[in-house]
C-alpha cells in the first residue's frame, strides 16, 4: 500500500516538471483601444452677468413688476388664508362640541361612582344593623 502511494506521489510530480506541462509564457503587449480626442470646431462665448445695479438703472420697470408680482402673490396667499381659516374656525367648533359631550359624560359618571360609593356605605350601615338586630334576638331568646 505504501508502495502505490509513493508511486503515485512519483508519477505525479514528474508530470508536473515535465517539458508538456511547462507554464504557458505570454510575452506579446496588449494593446487596449484609446480613442483620439477631438477637435473642437466651436465654442460658445461665455456670458458675463451684469450687476444688479445695471438693471437698475438701465430698467427701473423691472422693480414695478417685481413688486406687482409680489402684491399679487400676497393677495392669492389671502384669499386662500381665508377659505382657510372659515374652514379651521368649523373645525374649532365641532372639537369644542365634541369636548363639552365628552365632559358632560365624564361629570355623569362621576357622579354614578360617587352614588355608588354612598350606596356601599349605606348597605354596610343596614348590614351592621341587621347583625346588631339579629344578636339582640338571639341574646333574647336565650335568656327566656
Amino acid at each position: 500500500m505504501k508502495i502505490l502511494i509513493l508511486f503515485t506521489m512519483l508519477i505525479a510530480l514528474s508530470g508536473c516538471i515535465s517539458e508538456k506541462h511547462q507554464p504557458k509564457v505570454y510575452r506579446t503587449n496588449i494593446e487596449f483601444y484609446k480613442p483620439e480626442k477631438l477637435k473642437v470646431l466651436y465654442s460658445m462665448p461665455e456670458e458675463e452677468e451684469l450687476p444688479e445695479e445695471c438693471y437698475k438703472i438701465n430698467f427701473p420697470d423691472i422693480e414695478f413688476a417685481e413688486m406687482e408680482l409680489n402684491t399679487q402673490m400676497l393677495r392669492k396667499m389671502n384669499e386662500d388664508t381665508k377659505k382657510w381659516i372659515v374652514v379651521a374656525l368649523q373645525e374649532i367648533k365641532k372639537a369644542q362640541a365634541e369636548l363639552a359631550r365628552r365632559k358632560a359624560k365624564m361629570t355623569e359618571k362621576k357622579k354614578q361612582n360617587q352614588l355608588i360609593k354612598e350606596m356601599k356605605k349605606e348597605l354596610k350601615e343596614i348590614d351592621a344593623r341587621i347583625e346588631k338586630i339579629k344578636l339582640k334576638r338571639e341574646r333574647n331568646q336565650n335568656g327566656h
